[in-house]
C-alpha cells in the first residue's frame, strides 16, 4: 500500500518533469513525511502490544515493528530508485488520470458536498446504532477449538462428539496444600473435600469430579460388601489411616498420584466441564471460584489451604484448561478498551504534530472511533449468534490495536494531498 502511494507520486512527478532522476528526488521528498507518519502509526499500534505481559503479543509486536521499519526504508527509497534504474515509461498526460477515476471523483464529490451528503451520514448513523446495540452482547472468552478451526470442520464435530460421550473435555483442578505429611488423610479434610465435590456436581455443566475422598468412599464401600449405606467417609481417623495403609501395601505407588502426592502432604480435586461455550464456561468457572471462597474458611479446611490466591486480587484460582481459559478471558476484559484507547492517543499526538492541527487529528480520530465501534459491534453480533471464531477473545483483540494504526494510513495520505 505505501509503495503504491510512492509509485503513484513518482509517476506524477515524471509526467511533470519528464526526467527520471528529478522525479525520484521529488517523489522521495514529497512522500517521506506522510509515509513516515503513516508507518509510524502502524508501529505505534504494534508498540502498544509490546507493553502487554503476554509472550504472543510481544512476539507479534516485534515482528510487526521490524516489518514496518523495513517497509519504510524500502518504499521511500527502493521504489523510486528502481523506477529510475529500469527507466519506467513517461506517462501520457491524458492517461495520468483515467476517465473513470475523474468521473468517480466528480460523482463522489457531488455526493459529499451536495444534498445527497446525508446519505453517507445516515449510513454511518445506522452503523453506529446497530453496533451500539450489539456491543453489550460482546463475549470476551475463548472457545479454543472454534477459534482455531472452522465451525463446520470434522475436527470440531469430533470434539463435540467427544465432549458428549465423555464427562467433559475442559479440565479443572483445585490444589489443596497441607501443612505436613499425611495431612490429606485427615478425616475432617476429606469430609470437607467431599462436601465441595457434591456442591460442584449439582451444576449440570460439571460432568465429573474426583479426589482422595472418593477413593476413601470406595474403600469403605468395599470393606462392607458393597452396602449402599456405607458409601461414606468413616468418622474414625484410625480406620481411614488403616484403609490407605492397607491399599498402599497391595496397590501401585502411583495409583493415587492423580489426587495426592506420595506422602499425602498435598492433593487436588480434579474435574471436567462438559461445555466449550465461553459464556457458559465463564459462568461455571466463576461458580467454582465462589465455592472455593466459601469453603476455604470452613472448619474442615482449618489446617490446610484450599487453592492458591491471585497476588493482585486475592481471589482463589483454579488450574487445568478451565483456568487457562479464565486467564485469557481476564486479559480480554482488561485490554479490550485499554489497547485501542492508548493506541488512539499516541496516533492522535503523532497526527497533530505532523499536520500542526489538533482539528485534523480530532477529525481522523473520529473516523477511527466509528470504525472501532463497528468492529466492536461485529464482535457482539458474532457473540450473539455463538460464532466463537469472531467474538472478542484475546486472539482477535490484537486486531483492534493494529487496526487502529493501519486505519489511519490512508487518512494521512489523503489529508496530506488535500493540504498540498
Amino acid at each position: 500500500g505505501h509503495s503504491i502511494q510512492v509509485l503513484k507520486r513518482f509517476n506524477e512527478e515524471l509526467l511533470t518533469h519528464r526526467n527520471h532522476l528529478i522525479a525520484a528526488e521529488k517523489a522521495i521528498a514529497r512522500t517521506m513525511v506522510p509515509a513516515t507518519m503513516a508507518v509510524l502509526t502502524d508501529v505505534l499500534g504494534f508498540l502498544v502490544l509490546f507493553m502487554e505481559d503476554i509472550s504472543f503479543y510481544r512476539a507479534y509486536s516485534l515482528f510487526g515493528q521490524f516489518g514496518m521499519v523495513s517497509l519504510l526504508l524500502t518504499c521511500t527509497t527502493l521504489v523510486p530508485i528502481l523506477g529510475t534504474m529500469i527507466r519506467l515509461p513517461i506517462p501520457n498526460a491524458r492517461h495520468n488520470v483515467r476517465r473513470w477515476e475523474e468521473k468517480f471523483g466528480h460523482w463522489l464529490t457531488g455526493i459529499i458536498t451536495g444534498p445527497a451528503k446525508w446519505v453517507p451520514v445516515m449510513i454511518i448513523v445506522l452503523i453506529v446504532s446497530i453496533s451500539s446495540y450489539y456491543v453489550p452482547k460482546i463475549e470476551r472468552g475463548i472457545n479454543y477449538a472454534e477459534a482455531a478451526f472452522k465451525k463446520d470442520t470434522r475436527i470440531i464435530e469430533d470434539l463435540h462428539a467427544l465432549n458428549d460421550r465423555m464427562p467433559g473435555i475442559i479440565s479443572f483442578n483445585i490444589p489443596i496444600i497441607g501443612p505436613d505429611v499425611d495431612a490429606m488423610q485427615d478425616v475432617d479434610l476429606l469430609r470437607g473435600i467431599n462436601q465441595l465435590e457434591e456442591a460442584l456436581r449439582e451444576d449440570p455443566a460439571i460432568g465429573f469430579t474426583t479426589s482422595l475422598s472418593q477413593y476413601v468412599h470406595l474403600l469403605n464401600y468395599k470393606m462392607y460388601n458393597d452396602a449402599p449405606e456405607m458409601w461414606v467417609i468413616p468418622y474414625d481417623q484410625q480406620l481411614v489411616n488403616q484403609y490407605l495403609f492397607t491399599y498402599s501395601l497391595g496397590g501401585d505407588p502411583g495409583d493415587l498420584s492423580i489426587v495426592t502426592d506420595y506422602d499425602y502432604t498435598n492433593g487436588q480435586l480434579l474435574g471436567f466441564i462438559n461445555t466449550m461455550d465461553p459464556a457458559e464456561l465463564h459462568r461455571v468457572t466463576t461458580k467454582i471460584t465462589n465455592y472455593i471462597s466459601l469453603y476455604r474458611d470452613h472448619r474442615y479446611f482449618r489446617n490446610s489451604q484450599l487453592s492458591l490466591s491471585d497476588e493482585t486480587t486475592g481471589l482463589p484460582g483454579i488450574g487445568g484448561f478451565a483456568g487457562t481459559s479464565a486467564a485469557t478471558r481476564d486479559v480480554s476484559e482488561e485490554e479490550w478498551l485499554k489497547l485501542p484507547v492508548i493506541t488512539a492517543a499516541l496516533v492522535a499526538i503523532a497526527i497533530a504534530i505532523l499536520f500542526r492541527s489538533v482539528a485534523m487529528a480530532s477529525l481522523i480520530m473520529l473516523m477511527v472511533t466509528i470504525t472501532l465501534l463497528a468492529q466492536y459491534g461485529l464482535a457482539g453480533y458474532f457473540s450473539s449468534i455463538k460464532n466463537w471464531g469472531g467474538n472478542l477473545h484475546f486472539g482477535n483483540l490484537v486486531a483492534l490495536s493494529i487496526g487502529m494504526g493501519l486505519g489511519v494510513d490512508y487518512s494521512i495520505y489523503l489529508a496530506e494531498r488535500i493540504k498540498a
